[in-house]
């Protein structure tokens, strides 16, 4: 992470974006979004269909590549350290693709296990 704009001492944001963009062909998605999401924040993408949320969600997820700009999970650069960044983020994307077979616990235990996550249990499992 660029520490330049960031004062010593200061907490690492759960979630920075530096001049994201996005640009297929001649249509600009996402343009020089920048943000910094610090533990315990909440932040919401409200806009009209085709406003860039979705892309943005999925720069930040490494469903997709950025254009432009720089992604950090909880200090993780996605680009050159993904599988970090991943597995620092929960994402279920808006039409999740689900292994049929797989129960929802089911599910969360594999992408856990994918991503090498072993403290992924939060709390009691739910009945």
């Amino acid at each position: 992470m660029n520490n330049e704009t960031q004062p010593a001492g200061s907490p690492v944001p759960a979630l920075r974006l530096r001049g994201l963009s996005k640009t297929y062909a001649d249509l600009t998605a996402v343009k020089d979004c920048s943000l910094d999401l610090y533990a315990g924040q909440v932040l919401g993408f409200v806009g009209p269909n085709g406003a860039g949320k979705t892309t943005t969600m999925r720069c930040i997820a490494g469903i997709l590549s950025p254009t432009s700009g720089e992604v950090f999970v909880n200090g993780h650069d996605a680009a050159k350290d993904p599988v970090s960044a991943k597995a620092a983020l929960a994402y279920i994307p808006d039409d999740p693709k689900l292994f049929d077979g797989l129960t929802v616990w089911e599910h969360l235990r594999f992408a856990a296990s994918a991503y090498g996550v072993v403290d992924w249990k939060a709390g009691p499992r739910p009945s």
